[in-house]
């Protein structure tokens, strides 16, 4: 993202220019205007943008990671670097890698491998000099209740140093430098999780404590293994509530750190209570969004990163819910067992009225595919990979490209309660996805 600032000259100072630089001047102004519209649209091609979301957390409470733009529509956009410099007298943390690969290399010390509760009074500066601890940050936390758009409910509420607990959350998370800062500004950071039961996104104002005190959602995201809260606020923040706050550290280790040897360091340090934190526990996901007869009729299932912005699932959910089957017109499909039955009679509706020449069973994009949005792990699961979406005449509607699919088809596939992705902001003509049950579902 291109950022900088625009300088308004007072044009009565007397600043000429000549024609050569009056003429590279428009230019420059015309690349600027042109760059971020440039990156919006190379930002956006990814493909299969739903209206619907999916999310994954970690299993017990916490993770929720779609993976996707931290942010969201209307987060904040300003620059409060220095807000962040000044937030931690803490030693510098380690480097956040740029690059995918890196990330990857660097995950073992990135993820937390320890936790510390009843920290003793020294217990930090203890852990960070303790052989084979690659890094430490401590925080804080309260059960508190939090209200946005829909009714409060009782959440836990961390109070952390954005540049130590950063380092532990997951690379999208981890360098997104607006969103600490704006944490350090008193701004909040909420949990998907958390997002999701209060109705909220980035830009909203939430309610914390009995006092009612307010904060801006700076953004939505994934704190990964670090699950130590739903709802993040500064350090000093605490000082506003009057409540029982708990204290912790998260503790990772370097290359050459053993787990039960770096354990056993700490225990015999006086540290506090020690625990694993389990950093091979599969990801779990969970249908979000959409018509609540939708979303619950739908098993969450878990699942593991194999890389290239694929998914390994539960391989008893697959048994239990992905079935392979005939449907006219199409042929053999391979999708989520409770949507075969509108599938079938959208299809069987398009052979009655003679509309199956419209589509191409040799172009079909399939339905069941476990993958992001994209192939990109940082964007939130497709729902090809529940299962209940599926792409026809793939070849002549690319995304992003104004759709050529006959409206006759699209029709048919909106009455048997399949949403259309030709509508969205960025069309994807090819793409349809389950919107609504037409009957209540069986098994």
């Amino acid at each position: 993202m291109l950022t900088g600032a625009l300088v308004d000259c007072d044009h009565t100072g007397g600043v000429r220019l000549s024609s050569w630089q009056a003429a590279v001047s428009a230019l420059i102004i015309v690349v600027v205007a042109l760059v971020p519209a440039l990156a919006l649209r190379s930002v956006s091609a990814t493909g299969d943008e739903s209206a619907q979301g999916s999310t994954a957390e970690q299993p017990g409470r916490g993770l929720r990671a779609p993976l996707d733009a931290l942010m969201g529509r209307g987060g904040p956009d300003r620059d409060a670097q220095a807000s962040l410099r000044t937030l931690t007298t803490a030693p510098r943390p380690p480097r956040l890698a740029d690059d995918d690969a890196a990330v990857r290399a660097e995950q073992r010390i990135r993820n937390p491998r320890l936790r510390i509760d009843a920290p003793a009074p020294d217990a930090l500066a203890t852990t960070m000099a303790t052989p084979g601890v690659h890094w430490a940050t401590d925080f804080r936390v309260a059960e508190l209740p939090v209200e946005g758009r829909a009714e409060a409910r009782q959440m836990r509420v961390g109070f952390v140093d954005p540049r130590g607990f950063r380092v532990f959350t997951p690379g999208v998370t981890a360098r997104s430098e607006t969103l600490w800062a704006a944490l350090g500004a008193d701004e909040a950071i909420v949990s998907f999780e958390a997002a999701h039961h209060l109705s909220i996104r980035a830009g909203d104002t939430v309610e914390i404590g009995a006092s009612g005190r307010r904060a801006r959602v700076a953004g939505v995201a994934s704190f990964g293994h670090a699950d130590v809260a739903d709802v993040l606020l500064r350090p000093a923040a605490a000082s506003d509530f009057d409540v029982d706050i708990t204290a912790g550290l998260l503790v990772g280790l370097d290359r050459l750190g053993e787990l039960d040897q770096v354990r056993g360091r700490l225990e015999a340090a006086g540290v506090g209570d020690i625990s694993v934190v389990d950093a091979d526990a599969p990801y779990r996901a969970e249908l979000v969004g959409g018509a609540p007869e939708v979303v619950e009729a739908f098993e969450p299932f878990t699942f593991r990163h194999p890389g290239e912005g694929q998914l390994d699932i539960d391989p008893a959910w697959l048994q239990r819910n992905i079935v392979e089957t005939s449907v006219p017109v199409l042929g053999t499909v391979r999708c989520h067992r409770l949507i075969i039955p509108q599938l079938r009679a959208a299809l069987e509706e398009i052979v009655e009225l003679e509309l199956d020449h419209l589509l191409d069973p040799d172009d079909f994009g399939g339905c069941w595919v476990p993958r992001h949005i994209g192939f990109n792990e940082t964007r939130p699961l497709s729902m090809h990979a529940w299962g209940i979406a599926f792409d026809v005449n793939v070849d002549t509607n690319p995304y992003g490209s104004p759709p050529q699919l006959d409206n006759r088809i699209v029709e048919v596939f909106d009455r048997h309660g399949f949403g259309w992705g030709g509508d969205w902001r960025t069309p994807d003509g090819m793409h349809f996805e389950l919107r609504e049950f037409t009957e209540p579902p069986s098994g």
